[in-house]
């Protein structure tokens, strides 16, 4: 009897053997499916916080780095905006440069150069940038520029006046597409149609960007339009002069204000592609931290799981043989 309650002992150690074999054949089956110590951060241990903390960092770090991509497309979509005015602009500077001299510019060449020009600088305040028109302040969804070709053309040569968000009330231009709603242009407030944009880009870092079609510099260009516009329809030689000397003072000014938006443009950029390339780096280095603690090593892994297999089939086999051993201790 004796020799048998030893062999049952034997046999229930084998079989608890057998069990943790398994098991950790199991777990080195996960890690080698997954590639990772755990499908958990309990298997963990106390490296659990750490992982917390790791990979909240890198979503806090890619959600700035979607930030900036975004903003980055914003800004390559001025930056192309912007060239097209100041050519535009470029082309009206040199057109009323010849206007009126022996084999310059003639009155009806210089209207049709303003027809297209007005339709260019219209398109141009209304581009958008998936679902946001960029040169519309906080009207993200409204195009901010009725057609220019529709405004009413000068009869009377006058100085420009600039509307302003700093008035009171504030005011808005002509071609704003909010302006036939308003009394002469007053709104109750100036920011929907005059703010620029702030996009968060890091801890305390922020970027600010954007162009108004409201802002003064495109009012300049607009108002160097119409009143080229009023030089080529007007039968006043007196009131031509007067309507080219204003169009040729205008475009000047719009020229240099544009190269002012676009150098400003242009440092936006450069801080988005500085933290793009801090954010991307950042990302990288935080998840390499992550890996170093979660990922195993494939090769290793697998040779350990193909000879935990191995113990496990050799202790099937043994573990049967002993049983069948004690069972017939036990009989006889």
């Amino acid at each position: 009897m004796s020799e048998s309650i030893s062999s049952l002992s034997t046999v229930t150690e084998s079989l608890a053997l057998m069990q943790a074999t398994e098991q950790q054949v199991d777990k080195l089956a996960q890690q080698n499916s997954t590639g990772t110590q755990s499908i958990s951060l309990s298997g963990y241990g106390t490296q659990a916080s750490t992982i917390l903390n790791l990979n909240s960092s890198i979503a806090e770090t890619q959600s700035w780095l979607s930030n900036s991509t975004q903003v980055n497309t914003y800004l390559s979509a001025y930056n192309s905006a912007l060239g097209e005015l100041s050519n535009d602009a470029t082309q009206l500077q040199t057109a009323l440069a010849s206007f009126g001299t022996g084999g310059g510019t003639s009155t009806t060449d210089l209207a049709t150069l303003i027809n297209g020009l007005q339709a260019d600088v219209t398109a141009t305040l209304n581009t958008q940038v998936g679902d946001r028109f960029i040169f519309a302040g906080t009207r993200y969804t409204t195009a901010p520029t009725v057609a220019l070709s529709s405004l009413p053309v000068p009869t009377t040569p006058a100085a420009i006046s600039i509307a302003s968000s700093s008035t009171t009330p504030p005011t808005i231009p002509e071609y704003d597409v909010d302006y036939a709603s308003t009394t002469n242009g007053q709104v109750t407030s100036g920011k929907p149609y005059y703010a620029g944009q702030t996009a968060t880009i890091g801890n305390n870092e922020t970027v600010s960007y954007g162009v108004s079609a409201d802002s003064s510099t495109i009012q300049t260009l607009v108002y160097a339009l119409q009143q080229a516009q009023a030089a080529t329809q007007t039968s006043s030689t007196t009131n031509s002069a007067a309507f080219i000397a204003n169009a040729k003072s205008a475009v000047a000014t719009a020229i240099t204000g544009l190269s002012t938006l676009s150098e400003r443009n242009t440092t936006s950029q450069t801080t988005i592609s500085s933290a793009q390339s801090v954010q991307k780096a950042s990302v990288s280095l935080l998840q390499n931290q992550v890996d170093d603690i979660t990922q195993v090593d494939s090769a290793t892994i697998a040779a350990e799981l193909t000879a935990a297999e191995n113990q496990l089939q050799g202790s099937y086999k043994a573990t049967s043989t002993l049983l069948n051993l004690t069972i017939l201790t036990y009989l006889t």
